[in-house]
């Protein structure tokens, strides 16, 4: 895997948005490559400017010098257009004119330097479109920019062919799944405007269909977001601005692009200044009522979502992490294990299955992010191989924590496991009396019963940790 390399989702938020201009610059100031961005609503802009080719520099003069009058030119008796279809106060910006102006031309997805999608939401069949540099390469991108901001009440909805197209950010704010769409299996680095709780919504019947459909989505985002182990979201502080500002000054753009770079700074400093690392960094909670009836709430919730994210996840197999220098114990191994497989519909993987020619990294990654229960053959060789301890070892510390992936580690030989975090995980054999001070008789015994306590495993909610 290309160390850092990431893809973007450019969330909802008008014209907040233009404050991932600075986390653009960050990202460009210390060499991320970015190897997709995926977005919705005016995220579509910025995200557009950025695969275009923009420079940092670039980026935030095209900003600055917006016109944004071409985005708040209303209907005549637009207060009495809310009570007809399409509902729409606003007459819909020229996106040509836009997107010629802000870029330089109108260009189409496939001339697009960084592979780019944005989401639509299609009322009639009441389904997510996405629109891409691989699957509509000769789609203009102001055509993109329509679609994908056609906002509800504010502007009227898009006809392509059939489909009555909608801003995305109704359902979904942070489109994450469309970036787990990707083939290469990268950080996900999400951009969000980070907003407080507030009553503003009860001040009349128009502020509350909109905070309702904000809730709507971002639940919908909630769940999409932990589904993905790969998902770092960098929240950014725009205050109270309101997102269809469209008398925001260059003084408040200056601040909203300073408030994209303090917090990607703040993040990649979590990360060590590569996203990649995937360290495990204690997440930052936000504030937890004191009701305890509604902890509990928030708990069984949050447990209902991992459970589905091992579903949606496809989290189907036994993951066997070996040294290659204890390849005959992996072969002992598999001799029961195939037993299970065949007669229990249990799926093992281990680095035999890697077909010849294969991205060997790549088939690592998938099996990862596949696996339903973890098994380590420990030896010395294996507590002193880099890549165990940094990859695999570490992948699976990390989500065990969050009770995802259960690790079984079986001692295969003496070793000074009591110095390694797995001292704090209970071993699935005595380690006092490893497999090779075994007979083969003792051996068979052992590999008999720890493959049932696997199916035992990949049967089991992972509610209770070891």
């Amino acid at each position: 895997m290309e160390s850092n390399r990431i893809h973007i989702v450019c969330s909802s938020g008008g014209v907040k948005c233009f404050s991932y201009i600075g986390v653009f610059q960050k990202l460009i100031e210390y060499n991320i490559p970015i190897a997709s961005v995926s977005a919705c609503s005016m995220g579509t802009i910025l995200g557009a400017l950025l695969c275009s080719g923009l420079d940092a520099k670039k980026l935030e003069e095209v900003a600055l010098n917006f016109d944004f009058s071409v985005l708040k030119k209303k209907k005549s008796f637009y207060f009495l257009k809310r009570f007809f279809y399409p509902y729409a106060t606003h007459h819909t910006p020229d996106y040509p004119k836009i997107m010629e102006k802000l870029i330089g031309k109108d260009v189409m997805l496939k001339e697009m330097v960084i592979p780019f999608s944005a989401a639509a939401l299609d009322v009639r069949q009441k389904r997510f479109l996405v629109y891409s540099s691989s699957t509509h390469p000769d789609m203009k991108i102001s055509d993109v920019a329509r679609i994908a901001t056609a906002i509800p009440f504010l502007y009227d909805p898009y006809k392509l062919d059939k489909h009555l197209l909608v801003d995305a950010a109704v359902a979904s704010e942070s489109p994450v799944w469309m970036a787990t769409a990707n083939p290469d299996l990268y950080s996900i680095v999400i951009l969000k405007i980070n907003s407080s709780p507030n009553e503003k919504f009860k001040k009349n019947i128009f502020s509350y269909l909109a905070n309702l459909f904000n809730v709507s989505s971002g639940s919908h985002d909630y769940f999409a977001i932990s589904q993905s182990p790969r998902s770092i979201e960098i929240n950014i502080n725009c205050e109270e601005m309101a997102y269809n500002n469209f008398n925001i000054t260059k003084e408040q753009i200056e601040n909203l692009i300073l408030q994209g770079q303090i917090a990607t700074e703040q993040k990649l400093k979590e990360f060590n200044y590569n996203f990649n690392n995937r360290l495990n960094v204690e997440e930052i909670k936000g504030i937890i009522p004191e009701d305890k009836d509604a902890t509990r709430a928030m708990k069984l919730a949050d447990q209902m979502i991992l459970n589905y994210q091992n579903e949606n996840l496809n989290r189907n197999q036994v993951f066997i992490s070996y040294s290659r220098k204890d390849k005959e114990w992996l072969t002992k191994f598999q001799s029961h294990l195939r037993t299970i497989e065949r007669f229990s519909g249990v799926k093992i993987w281990d680095d035999t299955s890697i077909k010849a020619g294969s991205d060997w990294n790549k088939e690592i990654e998938r099996a990862l992010i596949s696996t339903k229960v973890a098994v380590f053959l420990v030896t010395s060789n294996f507590l002193a191989s880099e890549f165990i301890q940094d990859k695999e070892m570490k992948y699976f510390l990390e989500i065990s924590k969050r009770e995802k992936v259960p690790i079984l580690w079986i001692a295969v030989s003496a070793c000074n496991f009591e110095i390694t975090p797995l001292n704090h995980i209970q071993c699935a054999n005595n380690p006092q009396k490893t497999l090779d001070q075994l007979s083969e008789a003792e051996q068979n015994i052992e590999f008999t019963r720890i493959c049932k306590l696997i199916i035992e495993k990949m049967d089991t909610d992972y509610t209770n940790r070891y």
